[in-house]
């Protein structure tokens, strides 16, 4: 999704691609190449501003809620280094508000374990205040990644950050975490033209950024891996050799859903609405 009255959509070359590119525009400019390079698996909408307008008000009402929670006790100041080998296992299923404030640049495969209805909310923040924005630029590269171990499933994670980076090298987490751009949560078959991932930076799990907290722009990201899922509000955003992605959702094994029901009776006749909303 894209707010393409302000954004110049560009690219090159081929893209691999499969799903829908939704935009409030009339066109997607150069991304139509994009759609029309992957017929049968790729499509867009236009004209949506609505479905723009929600994304942006969601989006900015989960950086308002995120920052209002306070750290949990005993992770208001850790490392990347603290979090490798964190094993939460209780059989409880919890919450953890986690101020990451040093160890930025990851270049290593951080192993958490835990339990399947546990969610860790990592706010990456240098000076492990948002209120002035998220300082200091996330960098995954070298093969990095969090690797959900246990109950786990990258959809446990849930990261607020301003500027993000990666480049290449290392090699990849081992399976059953998503080996490339696979249908099903990415443990299913590769979409049509796509590769497994070789290496990189990877991101793990839902990722909410802002930009720099001052220029509002996000720096260039080569090879950079994400396995969940990406929401931006930044300005400028620049994917180049070997970045891919797949999206991880809640069927896949996250966080169960909340499923309401409500009824509502009139006169003549009785409507019944369920609305189904992503726990944490």
């Amino acid at each position: 999704l894209v707010n393409g009255r302000v954004a110049d959509e560009r690219t090159s070359g081929s893209v691999p691609y499969a799903g829908t590119i939704v935009t409030n525009d009339s066109t997607l400019d150069d991304w139509q190449d994009i759609v029309d390079q992957n017929k049968g698996q790729a499509s867009a909408k236009y004209d949506q501003q609505a479905a723009v307008d929600c994304a942006i008000e969601s989006l900015n009402k989960a950086f308002d809620q995120i920052n209002e929670m306070k750290p949990t006790q005993g992770y208001e100041d850790m490392s990347t280094e603290d979090l490798d080998g964190l094993d939460t296992t209780d059989d409880q299923g919890l919450t953890y508000v986690v101020n990451v404030t040093s160890d930025l640049t990851v270049k290593t495969k951080i192993d958490i374990t835990g339990d399947k209805g546990d969610v860790f909310i990592l706010r990456w923040d240098k000076d492990g205040d948002p209120s002035n924005g998220y300082q200091g630029k996330v960098k995954f590269q070298s093969g990095g990644a969090f690797v959900p171990h246990g109950g786990l499933t990258p959809t446990s994670f849930i990261n607020v950050a301003g500027d993000i980076n990666a480049s290449g090298g290392g090699d990849n987490p081992g399976p059953p975490y998503p080996q490339g751009p696979r249908l099903d949560g990415g443990l299913g078959e590769l979409i049509d033209g796509g590769k497994d991932f070789k290496s990189g930076g990877f991101f793990t799990g839902y990722w909410l950024t802002t930009g720099d907290p001052k220029s509002g722009k996000t720096s260039s990201l080569s090879s950079g891996i994400f396995v969940g899922g990406w929401y931006t509000l930044s300005s400028k955003i620049s994917m180049t050799s070997n970045t891919s992605a797949v999206y991880v959702g809640p069927s896949s094994g996250g966080p169960p859903p909340t499923t309401t029901t409500s009824t509502t009776t009139t006169s003549t006749t009785t409507s019944t609405t369920t609305t189904t909303m992503l726990q944490g």
